[in-house]
């Protein structure tokens, strides 16, 4: 059942592990599989964990995997997504109208741009992984 491979079985692991503060990954694991010494979070994972911790309180109400075999994570993580989307988009086009650009030069340079860099990030790691 993968339900339960991914995910946490409860809501209070999901808000522990928002509030916990983790070291950045360098993928220091070997070949075979075994695991790096804990690193301690750095100045700079301490910054990024207080800047996206409101993102991880609202992301952490989404119910746990283990609840009626994940479908209602499913249901409210597309809901969730939906939202921070329509946020994002609010705010380029509050910015655009700030800096005075065009809507369509707005699209192209933070809307589209926005979404298609993760995705190239995520390309690159699985190319090289």
């Amino acid at each position: 059942n993968n339900s339960m491979m991914v995910g946490t079985s409860s809501w209070l692991d999901q808000f522990s592990d928002a509030f916990t503060v983790q070291a950045e990954d360098d993928d220091e694991e070997g070949e075979d599989g075994e695991d790096a010494e804990e690193k301690m979070p750095s100045c700079g994972d301490y910054v990024m964990h207080f800047l996206t911790l409101p993102w991880k309180l609202i992301f952490a109400l989404i119910p746990p995997t283990a609840i009626y075999n994940g479908y209602p994570t499913f249901v409210l993580a597309i809901v969730f997504i939906g939202l921070c989307t329509a946020v994002i988009g609010d705010v380029a086009g509050h910015l655009g109208c700030f800096i005075n650009l065009k809507d369509c030069v707005n699209a192209i340079a933070f809307v589209a741009l926005g979404t298609s860099v993760p995705g190239i990030e995520m390309h690159y790691l699985q190319d090289f992984c």
